[in-house]
């Protein structure tokens, strides 16, 4: 009888353990769920963060071009107003010069009309 106690001890034992390995692995099997799921959550944050990212990535490539363009263009249109400025310079510089003649001729005219006519060629009128 004694070996059928010290066996049913046994047994008892080692369902116990059994039992109580079993209650552990479904504990830990609820942590590993858990964690999954911890990490799922971080996860999708983590992509999107990078999503998000991308975006503005793409924006700034988007800028930095515009930019780019935007610089070449007002580079050229600087060379174009440079020379619209020469440009202008010299008309105003060739206008300058026209009038300069211009009231220069007018002047020898009104000179000339009135020093060459004495007040004795003024014909008389009665």
């Amino acid at each position: 009888m004694k070996t059928i106690h010290i066996h049913a001890a046994l047994l008892i034992v080692l369902a116990g353990l059994i039992i109580y390995q079993s209650f552990l692995t479904q504990k830990a099997f609820q942590k590993g769920q858990h964690f999954t799921k911890e990490l799922a959550t971080q996860i999708d944050s983590l992509q999107s963060i990078s999503d998000s990212y991308q975006r503005i990535h793409q924006d700034y490539v988007d800028v930095h071009q515009q930019l780019v363009y935007a610089q070449h263009r007002v580079t050229r249109l600087s060379g174009v107003l440079a020379s619209i400025s020469t440009d202008q310079q010299a008309d105003v510089s060739q206008i300058r010069d026209r009038l300069q003649q211009i009231l220069s001729d007018y002047d020898t005219l009104q000179r000339q009309s009135l020093s060459t006519m004495s007040h004795d060629e003024i014909p008389y009128q009665p």
